[in-house]
């Protein structure tokens, strides 16, 4: 079998001595994983430590050591340039893969060798709530991306590398919304993706230094996407309405209310729908 059939998985570490076993141990039980790469970004913790012993049992894994903690995106990028086969796997240091996921996806690539990228459903647990999501498609995939992002999560996804390199990988101006940006984009260029109706991937969201629990960090990042994007996003003013709406609700728990109604007030601009409406009134009009 040439190296063209074999996958790198990439795993970018900060801070997570107390599940990046787990995650590299989910890696290890796949087929066609010749490589895993683990990015570690500034870890104050024994993290690295950990994947160094783990390296001297399976010498497929790597470990890369950054001097500076610069994101999960720009130790993503860091995984794209140094992975010497042409699959991608990316996995969260806190996330796992069941046994079969990239045999599965792999099998998907090869019996349709026109599509870029295969994703997975999940398992989303949050400490003893576990809740079963099946993927998603689409037929206009630029739409719904910019409703939400439906296909996930980078760690469901198996990618050529080829189609990263071709959109420079991840943009690592994003403090968050980094996946659904290189969706994005890499539809916007003719990758085409594929499901599999199966979660094949947990996802864990009790980890304590998730992005996703960094209101400001959204906020920053939901305002960038949207002015990155706006040339895209206002050919389909429902799904900017939307946007507007989730930057609103930021800024209104973020004890912001002048901006937040200044969103509230876009997003009935561009959706005159009852919802919009409702919240322009409740918001603007009433103050509540």
């Amino acid at each position: 079998m040439t190296e063209s059939y074999f996958v790198s998985v990439i795993i970018p570490l900060y801070n997570r001595e107390s599940t990046i076993e787990r995650a590299i141990n989910s890696a290890l039980k796949q087929d066609y994983v010749k490589e895993i790469i683990v990015i570690d970004d500034g870890s104050r913790d024994n993290g690295p430590l950990i994947v160094e012993n783990l390296s001297k049992s399976y010498p497929i894994i790597k470990l890369i050591r950054t001097n500076n903690n610069n994101g999960a995106a720009a130790a993503r990028n860091i995984g794209i340039n140094i992975a010497k086969y042409e699959y991608i796997a990316f996995l969260d240091s806190d996330d796992e893969w069941m046994e079969n996921k990239i045999l599965l996806q792999f099998q998907s690539l090869q019996n349709n060798p026109e599509i870029d990228c295969v994703y997975t459903g999940v398992f989303e647990i949050n400490k003893d709530l576990i809740i079963k999501k099946n993927a998603i498609y689409y037929e206009n995939p630029i739409k719904y991306l910019l409703y939400w992002n439906y296909i996930g999560s980078t760690s469901t996804c198996l990618i050529k590398k080829s189609a990263l390199k071709a959109v420079s990988g991840f943009d690592t101006s994003l403090e968050a919304r980094q996946d659904l940006d290189l969706w994005l984009r890499l539809t916007l260029n003719g990758s085409r993706f594929l499901p599999i109706n199966k979660p094949l991937t947990f996802i864990h969201l009790d980890s304590d230094n998730r992005i996703s629990n960094n209101i400001l960090k959204k906020i920053r990042a939901h305002e960038y996407f949207i002015k990155k994007h706006l040339n895209v996003m206002i050919k389909y003013p429902i799904a900017l309405s939307k946007n507007y709406l989730r930057l609103a609700y930021f800024y209104k728990i973020n004890h912001n209310k002048s901006i937040s109604k200044e969103y509230y007030k876009k997003a009935w601009m561009y959706n005159k729908s009852f919802k919009t409406f409702k919240n322009y009134i409740f918001h603007c009009i009433l103050n509540l």
